[in-house]
């Protein structure tokens, strides 16, 4: 538990910051549109380039793959013909991924 001097440091701290970043943008009004072009620029970088679809992309092959091969690990049945099977569609999943 925070003592009582510790936590009304930090909320000095926090009051200092707040009240730096408006004194900030009332003597640069430019900033405050700076930001917000940067926020929109950005926001439409990440839209464009689709990281989540890509990580999930890469995380199913690679469930896939470890589930074949932990498979073919533990039961005799299972042949490396089904772990080359699991690497083949592994990469098709990603392909799409591919910058060329």
């Amino acid at each position: 538990m925070e003592t009582p001097q510790r936590s009304s440091f930090h909320n000095f701290g926090l009051v200092f910051y707040v009240g730096a970043g408006f004194e900030s943008v009332a003597r640069l009004p430019d900033l405050l549109q700076l930001i917000a072009w940067l926020s929109f620029l950005f926001t439409l970088l990440l839209l464009w380039l689709q990281p989540a679809k890509r990580a999930k992309a890469y995380a199913d092959a690679w469930r896939m793959l470890d589930d074949a091969y932990g498979r073919y690990k533990t039961d005799a049945s299972y042949n490396s013909d089904k772990v080359f099977d699991a690497r083949k569609e592994g990469e098709r999943l990603i392909s799409f991924t591919d910058p060329s």
